[in-house]
């Protein structure tokens, strides 16, 4: 196996993204990485990060490179992981991302940085970092108008995806008694 397979497969993992440390922990010097962007297979996105040139993304291809730019321990935040875990319609734009270290390099404006806050809660939503849907609800809540509300709790109830006590903390941010049906 070659060295870019071994990135190429890694890459795989995470919606086509790889980053720097990924292609260091495989052996990969850093002119290798450089040289896979000057012959066009890997573009670099931000400071570190790269994408398969060849991956056809997908929806959530952007909300893993948004958090794999800003860097270690941060995690899609707020009105973004309501995207993330389907319980807001995707939106192309801007994406949220929370971190507690401080972020130096200079971000897209596609990416709004937040401070985490504390204590608060972080889940896996398909192998990318996020905050939980209830925290990320009670973080925006109030910016939602009464009909995206109410979209994210049909959302809520429909899903497949969210655990039974998710879904439940999600319906009780927004008032909405369970019925044992």
């Amino acid at each position: 196996m070659t060295h870019f397979d071994a990135l190429r497969s890694k890459a795989l993992e995470n919606y086509g993204i790889v980053t720097s440390a990924i292609a260091a922990d495989l052996g990969l010097q850093t002119n290798e990485v450089v040289r896979f962007c000057q012959n066009g297979r890997l573009v670099r996105t931000g400071y570190g990060t790269y994408r398969l040139a060849d991956y056809t993304p997908t929806r959530l291809t952007r909300f893993a490179e948004a958090v794999a730019i800003v860097g270690e321990g941060s995690y899609v935040f707020g009105r973004s992981a309501l995207m993330l875990c389907d319980l807001l319609p995707y939106e192309p734009g801007v994406i949220c991302v929370a971190t507690k270290q401080r972020v130096r390099r200079v971000l897209p404006d596609w990416i709004e940085l937040k401070k985490a806050p504390k204590n608060d809660v972080c889940i896996e939503f398909g192998r990318i970092p996020s905050q939980s849907p209830e925290c990320a609800l009670a973080v925006c809540k109030e910016q939602l108008s009464v009909e995206l509300q109410d979209e994210v709790a049909r959302a809520c109830k429909m899903s497949e995806v969210l655990s039974d006590a998710h879904r439940q903390a999600v319906l009780d941010c927004l008032g909405i008694a369970v019925s044992n049906e």
